[in-house]
């Protein structure tokens, strides 16, 4: 029996009803009895409200919330003042296309227990493609979030993004829930960040992550934690992974100045390299090329953000 209280938190805005059903066949799957997790699940402005739509009779203490502030960083606002509001000792965030090993529950739960300093931890993310991927998928599988781990990692301060664990299948600790609903209170530029409908900004994650340093506790990664991560069709296309280029990499520019006071470096350079560059990028593949020309648009489009917020 768990010692502590736990709220599993499935975030979500218009799912795909068979990707659901697989996550929430997974929870209803888990070794770990349901007597001792709560399920919360945050509809986050469905097209189709998701109340009175799922069947989670199996679930003792399972609840739907409406979230009608769409973004993940509000639907995820919403999670942790549940959490906190009804005294949870951990949250547990699952997305709404992943399904949890059957003793993800059970092993997170031992981790915390061995190791009081951690504040945030997740586990490697494995992929199921719901179509065969391409081939040059492979190299940006990390920004699909696929990560398999070899081995567990823990810091105590910002290393960099490889040791950060990304929300999908993480637990945190409620005083790192808290301290995070604090500062956002206080710096509504944090509210920026992450995914609204069709706009693939990201960063929100990474910043509740980074939450526990400011704490002094530690954030970790464990291999025998295991998710699988449900890959769409559609988000194997160029056209894709442009605007989840542009946006991961406009989001970490932005959190790297709210948090590190970071400046990004111009990139346009005297005009000969400015015609090495497209030259170079000429050449690339097509997909390739596209999501090259996203990334320097996401450092332009970051430099003119920064630069007005410097101003203001």
């Amino acid at each position: 029996m768990s010692t502590e209280r736990i709220l599993v938190a499935i975030c979500t805005h218009n799912p795909r009803p068979a990707f659901l059903a697989e996550t929430l066949a997974g929870l209803r799957a888990q070794t770990q009895p349901v007597a001792d997790w709560r399920l919360l699940i945050v509809d986050n402005a469905s097209r189709d409200p998701l109340s009175g739509s799922l069947d989670l009779s199996w679930h003792p203490a399972a609840r739907i919330v409406r979230e009608e502030k769409l973004g993940t960083a509000h639907a995820r606002l919403r999670a942790l003042r549940e959490a906190r509001d009804q005294g949870e000792a951990l949250l547990l965030f699952v997305d709404d296309d992943n399904v949890l090993a059957e003793d993800y529950i059970a092993r997170g739960i031992a981790i915390a227990a061995a190791s009081p300093r951690l504040g945030a931890w997740g586990g490697q993310l494995l992929a199921r493609y719901e179509t065969p991927p391409p081939a040059w998928i492979k190299r940006y599988e990390i920004y699909l979030a696929i990560w398999a781990l070899a081995s567990e990692t823990r810091t105590d301060h910002f290393v960099g993004y490889d040791a950060i664990p990304p929300t999908a299948g993480c637990f945190l600790r409620l005083a790192v829930a808290t301290r995070y609903l604090e500062i956002t209170a206080s710096d509504p530029r944090r509210l920026l960040l992450g995914a609204r409908g069709d706009v693939q900004l990201r960063g929100e994650d990474t910043d509740l992550m980074l939450t526990a340093y400011d704490l002094g506790m530690e954030v970790g990664r464990f291999p025998e934690l295991k998710v699988t991560h449900i890959i769409p069709a559609g988000r194997l296309t160029a056209d894709y992974l442009s605007g989840l280029m542009h946006g991961t990499l406009l989001g970490a520019k932005m959190l790297e100045y709210i948090r590190f006071g970071r400046v990004p470096a111009s990139q346009d350079g005297n005009w000969l390299s400015r015609l090495v560059e497209r030259a170079r990028v000429a050449r690339l593949p097509d997909h390739m090329r596209r999501i090259a020309t996203a990334e320097s648009r996401a450092r332009r489009d970051a430099q003119r953000l920064i630069g007005e917020w410097q101003q203001t």
